[in-house]
């Protein structure tokens, strides 16, 4: 029996310095033994969660794209909907690295007349922002600017906004790391 247990020792280390990770492992007797390499191999790969409120219209697309980002960088991304308490930064410390949060508050609606057609030109207060999820620092922010959409372009809109970010975005992911 105790050849069985240094065979599964010897086992266990081999797969350990040969860079395997091994989670457990069933002995001879039915015991199991856990063996991880290190810390960071078994830690899973750096998350953000992107929190989007008001209109959806303009806040998905601008979370799509963030996501994108994100994930380019290999993160995992983890959506949200809706700000309130349970979205707070410290309410993601277990999930992700840190929280973006995609605001589009709408401010108003006006009827445009253009050709003989008619279309609703919808405003929002665009905003932007990122804090760590361990501490709640601030990490990047975007003063609140006004996009004008119709429903044609909304997707269009969002995008427009989102772009020049996007380039900051990637270089802030890096800092998460």
């Amino acid at each position: 029996m105790q050849q069985g247990v240094r065979r599964l020792v010897v086992f266990v280390l081999a797969a350990v310095a040969a860079g395997s990770v091994v989670s457990s492992v069933e002995a001879a007797d039915g015991t199991r033994v856990a063996a991880r390499k290190h810390e960071l191999a078994a830690r899973q790969a750096a998350a953000i969660a992107i929190v989007i409120s008001g209109d959806s219209v303009i806040a998905g697309p601008a979370r799509d794209a963030i996501g994108a980002v994100a994930r380019e960088q290999g993160f995992r991304v983890i959506p949200a909907n809706g700000r309130g308490p349970e979205s707070e930064p410290g309410a993601y410390a277990r999930k992700a690295d840190a929280v973006f949060y995609v605001e589009a508050n709408p401010v108003g609606a006006t009827e445009v007349e253009y050709y003989g057609n008619v279309s609703m030109l919808y405003s929002v207060e665009f905003s932007l922002s990122a804090y760590r999820t361990r501490d709640g620092e601030l990490l990047w922010e975007l003063p609140a600017q006004s996009i004008d959409f119709t429903a044609l372009n909304a997707d269009e809109k969002a995008r427009e906004a989102v772009a020049p970010l996007l380039a900051d975005i990637e270089q802030e992911l890096r800092r998460i790391r």
